[in-house]
């Protein structure tokens, strides 16, 4: 995952991985609270849907939300791993279920 984390970071030796760029779930609270409404959507298959997760807690925390605020919503969709909206088929098929749940 580091390979990939160090795509997000500026240059530096050695690496910052606690940096907020590595994963936004690494921002203070004081930037999390300025965040706008949220909405997190994660494949439950994905490797790094626990940041996700985190990061929608500590959104919430931040923010002093209960956990049905809907300024900060996520949906975990079964079935599916990491880069699922830039695949064609699976996207579409999310799409679906994401409009039905919106709907209820």
């Amino acid at each position: 995952m580091r390979a990939f984390w160090s795509l997000y970071l500026p240059p530096s030796s050695p690496p910052d991985w606690s940096h907020p760029l590595v994963s936004p779930a690494l921002a203070s609270n004081a930037i999390l609270a300025r965040l706008p409404k949220v909405w997190i959507c994660e494949g439950n298959a994905d490797l790094v849907r626990d940041e996700g997760l985190v990061l929608a807690r500590r959104i919430r925390e931040a923010k002093a939300l209960a956990e049905t605020d809907p300024a900060v919503r996520v949906k975990v969709y079964d079935g599916v791993s990491h880069g699922y909206t830039i695949q064609d088929a699976v996207r579409a098929s999310v799409w679906r279920k994401e409009v039905a749940w919106r709907g209820r």
